[in-house]
Order: C-alpha cells, then structure tokens, then sequence
C-alpha cells in the first residue's frame, strides 16, 4: 500500500481530498491487517480490483423506458 499506483480517483474532488480518501482507506486496512480481519494476500487482491462507476439513474431508466411507458403491441 501507499507507493503503488493509485487505488481510485473521484473527478469531483480535489487532488487533496482524493489524497485524504487515500490515506483513510490504507488506514482501514492497515488496522484489518493489523487485527487479522484481512491477509496480505487479500489486501493485494482489493488493490487490484478493477473499480466500475455507478450506473447513473438515468442510464437505468433509458433501458427501461421502452417496456414501461410505451403501449404494447398486440
């Protein structure tokens, strides 16, 4: 942790409020370490996940859109 490359990056915050998030979360995981909630080989496994934005309320309802507020055909 802490000189690897950067676990994640929210575009609306600023570089130092990207940087706390980052510190809190090695933290988090310094003490689940610590108390053996996590192993090392878990840790490495969370810093290598691949994270995927949140799908925008909006992009849910346009796959719905068609079924729900379009008359069916018969």
């Amino acid at each position: 942790m802490g000189d690897e490359k950067e676990f994640l990056e929210i575009r609306s915050l600023s570089p130092e409020e990207n940087r706390k998030i980052m510190r809190d979360i090695e933290n988090r995981l310094a003490e689940k370490k610590k108390k053996a909630v996590f192993s090392d080989k878990e840790i490495r496994e969370i810093e290598d996940t691949a994270l995927e934005p949140n799908l925008d309320i909006k992009d849910v309802l346009g796959v719905w859109e068609d079924m729900l507020f379009k008359p069916r055909k018969k």
